[in-house]
């Protein structure tokens, strides 16, 4: 992953790069690239894609309104935060579609929670693949593919509508690197798509990709229901929204 930061303040740009390094050592595995620009015109000659962009607003000739439209023509999907000093500018940045914004100045916790966001909007992206460590090789597959993952003593599993895979590896770890807000934990063994959920009983998860398939039935613990059932409904308050 690549996060874009474009600030012709030098104090600024540092600050920043800090507290992007600093997120990330604690809540990723592993550390992105980090392109760091000082000014609008270097970030539009950028030949990287970015994946998540940091930009400055007022920023001499190039500002960071120009500097958006420059990084969407490399990478349409690309998550945009705008950061300024000055809050006339927020609307004009929320009108061509920024994801975020941070007011200078801000709090790390609240860059931290910026980041979040933006970091699970983009494990979210359609198409977007997760590298599973499989015994053969790696093993691709979209978010959208996967039906859950489960673990049986030593054995980790990930199961699609047509395949088993074995992999390497935790739940833990790839837990991480799925988007929250479409898989949960019914169970601790098990590790399930919000999105294939037919119904939620009171101890047990019926899982069904199509409607011809066999169903697939999940244990739901008493520990882990509360928690299972909240992301469920909000899921599902998602795609009403979406259809509406």
């Amino acid at each position: 992953m690549n996060i874009l930061i474009c600030d012709d303040v030098q104090s600024e740009r540092e600050h920043l790069k800090k507290i992007v390094e600093a997120y990330c050592a604690d809540r990723l595995d592993g550390q992105p690239r980090i392109l760091i620009f000082e000014n609008g015109e270097s970030a539009c000659t950028c030949r990287e894609k970015a994946d998540i962009a940091f930009l400055d607003i007022q920023m001499g000739d190039v500002d960071g309104l120009r500097v958006q439209e420059c990084l969407w023509e490399k990478n349409p999907a690309v998550i945009l935060v705008m950061v300024t000093g000055h809050p006339q500018f927020v609307n004009a940045a929320l009108r061509r579609r920024a994801f975020r914004f941070l007011l200078k100045p801000y709090a790390t916790e609240e860059a931290f929670r910026v980041l979040e966001e933006a970091c699970e909007r983009q494990k979210s992206l359609p198409g977007r693949e997760i590298l599973f460590d499989g015994p053969d090789g790696p093993v691709a597959l979209r978010p959208e593919e996967i039906l859950f993952l489960s673990v049986n003593g030593h054995r980790l599993t990930v199961e699609t509508a047509s395949h088993s895979f074995p992999i390497r590896g935790s739940l833990e770890e790839y837990e991480k690197k799925l988007p929250a807000e479409r898989f949960a934990r019914p169970h601790r063994s098990f590790l399930v798509n919000l999105e294939k959920v037919l119904a939620c009983g009171k101890d047990e998860v019926i899982l069904r990709d199509k409607p011809e398939r066999i169903e697939e039935v999940i244990p739901l613990s008493r520990r882990c229901r509360k928690e299972f059932v909240r992301k469920f409904l909000l899921m599902k308050g998602r795609q009403a929204e979406e259809r509406l």
